[in-house]
């Protein structure tokens, strides 16, 4: 005991320092997360994978901690030793190192436009009145004893040097990084069209086509691409969630055709021949394919979709995780400089971190665009950002040109309102850079411009309300309507109003290709007959405190093979069992319930879907019911339906 005790004196004292910042903070500030990802779920099914995926994060912090710590230690070294012995005592030089760690963190999430009250309130006054009651109780404590207090041994700087130097090759080593080979050199015929997809998380309807207060958010794309481009002004998307969305571009199949329906589902591939996935059938021609993403939801590509070339921040439940607990601690905000930033904190490149930057993303597209331009062969390149997801609330910074001319409207506005222009103003800037990158160039280039869904708005008491998506019966349209431009070498510029689906991506790109197009869902963007789209919910109950059901469900979920959570098993069966579809015929929207009937709603008039209209028109909702059940022959189609 005596010897253990004897090691633990000559630890530094700023380990113990860092480390119960560290736990102060962990306890304090991260316990949500650990309700948001289900970490004691995730340690009950995996408990190896989630206690060395807490201790990887826990060190690294801690490594991040010690070095700032030593830091501090070297620059107490450069004071005169003269005075220094009877003005900071061990007391004095702790907590100047606590003050000044409360007023990084109060200066950092202050300057920034996501302050959070705990940073910029609770945790500097915290450390103050923890500060001020040990200062009492040490000077209590000298005046007991009526002896000042020995000072803290300095620490030589031989083991400074070390110590930080250890740190900084953990952080190195320990860092994951995204492996990315950039398009190798290669010759093909550059005769043959390649195919650019742009996809945005989530943007809702009208941000690029309204005429009200959104119209703001995209003033580039009004003044030089809005006219040059082939737009389908009534364009959705065939569900509401990320990935789903995106496996119906990639195999052009509905969901409940596809197998990839449901917000986490278990089989990520589905039924799905991934012989006929797009990328697949493209790389099978000779294209070079890639799939470049910063966003969480879509870290789930494999290669097998047939990408040659996949680039995913922080794939992976446990790796999102990492980087927003990393990027929460402020101290983590002064490695942000330069390459530090890409050499120790990768982790902060992510869309889960609350340092996330956009613009580096982008810079890797366009620097891919460039590679990929250069070189003859053809080229399938799908990217999907998140810079235009709800929590963009803290980009871009408070000094940046993408606030210029802002309304003045718009400070008065709910923080999830502001988050949705300022993303949709990041997403028209890095949109039209890439627009013009890809429009000096001379190759056979069709380009498609799209978000992968929309954003749900409830109105509420005669208010609107901003929420999320990916929840709900499929009657907000708000939720599904979508913006979806096109460019290409022999495209006429104009809008068309017929309906479109993003699944016609799948047979517009290999009819451009000049490849067989295998049995799908989708038509030719160049070729839209009139019809009707079949709407699916990924998630069709609410997810709320009122809704316990669901609310439990994803409490007590099980974590799949990859760490991300999935349904359990037994309501996934039947929520499939009994999944609602709504049938999308302009005007109308049909949305059938299995065992609990049909109703019909005016999409122009009531974009809600507030309004039933079946009992004034079953005529009509009958006639609808049909033309859903040619396509259907599901739950819900095998036997009448009630009112």
């Amino acid at each position: 005991m005596s010897r253990i005790r004897s090691i633990l004196k000559k630890v530094p004292w700023y380990f113990w320092i860092a480390l119960g910042l560290l736990c102060f903070e962990s306890a304090t500030n991260t316990t949500h997360l650990f309700e948001q990802y289900h970490y004691w779920i995730a340690l009950r099914d995996q408990p190896i994978v989630t206690i060395g995926y807490v201790f990887l994060v826990f060190s690294r912090l801690l490594a991040l901690y010690v070095f700032f710590a030593v830091i501090y230690e070297g620059l107490l070294h450069t004071v005169p030793q003269r005075w220094w012995r009877q003005l900071l005592p061990g007391y004095t030089r702790c907590g100047l190192y606590l003050v000044l760690y409360a007023f990084a963190s109060r200066h950092v999430f202050l300057t920034s436009p996501s302050i959070s009250g705990f940073y910029g309130h609770y945790l500097p006054r915290t450390i103050a009145l923890l500060c001020f009651i040990a200062g009492v109780l040490y000077a209590a404590g000298i005046a007991i004893h009526r002896k000042w207090p020995d000072p803290v041994p300095t620490v030589p700087w031989s083991d400074l040097l070390a110590q930080g130097g250890v740190c900084l090759l953990y952080l190195i080593l320990s860092a994951n990084r995204t492996p990315w080979n950039p398009p190798r050199s290669s010759v093909g015929s550059p005769l043959r069209p390649s195919f650019i997809l742009l996809g945005f998380d989530g943007i809702p309807e009208d941000s690029f086509e309204g005429t009200a207060g959104p119209t703001a958010a995209a003033p580039l794309w009004h003044q030089k691409w809005k006219t040059r481009a082939l737009r389908f002004e009534n364009a959705y998307s065939v569900t509401n969630s990320t990935f789903t969305s995106w496996f119906s571009i990639l195999s052009g199949r509905y969901p409940f055709h596809s197998g990839v329906e449901t917000l986490y589902p278990n089989a990520r591939e589905g039924n799905q021949n991934l012989e006929n996935l797009l990328p697949r059938k493209l790389q099978s021609a000779g294209y070079r394919t890639l799939f470049m993403t910063d966003c969480g939801t879509t870290s789930y590509m494999k290669p097998e979709y047939g990408f040659d070339n996949l680039y995913q921040l922080a794939p992976g439940l446990f790796q999102c995780g990492q980087s927003l607990l990393t990027s929460k601690h402020p101290l983590a905000w002064f490695l942000d400089f330069g390459g530090w930033r890409n050499s120790l904190l990768p982790e902060l490149d992510s869309f889960c971190s609350a340092q996330y930057r956009p613009e580096d993303f982008f810079k890797r597209v366009g620097d891919t665009l460039a590679q990929l331009q250069a070189q003859n062969e053809p080229f399938f390149l799908a990217v999907h950002s998140c810079a235009t997801h709800q929590s963009m609330i803290h980009q871009p910074a408070m000094d940046s040109h993408l606030r210029d001319d802002l309304p003045p409207s718009f400070y008065s506005h709910s923080d999830r309102l502001k988050s949705l222009l300022l993303s949709i103003r990041i997403a028209d800037y890095h949109l039209d850079r890439l627009l013009e990158q890809i429009h000096r160039s001379k190759r056979n280039l069709w380009t498609f411009f799209f978000a992968d869904h929309g954003t749900r708005f409830d109105n509420i008491d005669g208010q609107l309300k901003y929420f999320t998506h990916a929840m709900g019966m499929p009657v907000n349209r708000f939720q599904y309507k979508v913006p979806l431009a096109l460019w290409g070498t022999d495209v006429t510029a104009g809008s068309e109003r017929e309906l479109a689906a993003l699944l016609d991506l799948y047979p517009t790109v290999l009819e451009r290709a000049g490849l067989s197009v295998p049995p799908q869902d989708g038509a030719s963007l160049f070729h839209l007959p009139s019809r009707g789209l079949i709407l699916t919910s990924a998630m069709p109950l609410e997810l709320s405190p009122t809704n316990r059901e669901m609310f439990d469900a994803f409490w007590e979920n099980k974590v799949d093979g990859n760490g991300f959570h999935s349904f359990p098993r037994t309501l996934e069966i039947r929520l499939l069992r009994n999944r609602p579809l709504a049938y999308l015929k302009p005007p109308y929207r049909l949305l059938m319930r299995p065992e609990k009937g049909i109703q019909l709603y005016n999409e122009w008039e009531d974009p809600f879907g507030q309004r039933d209209l079946y009992s004034t028109e079953p005529r009509r909702a009958s006639k609808l019911l049909e033309e859903l059940c040619k396509q259907y022959q599901g739950p819900g189609c095998a036997q009448p339906l009630g009112g």
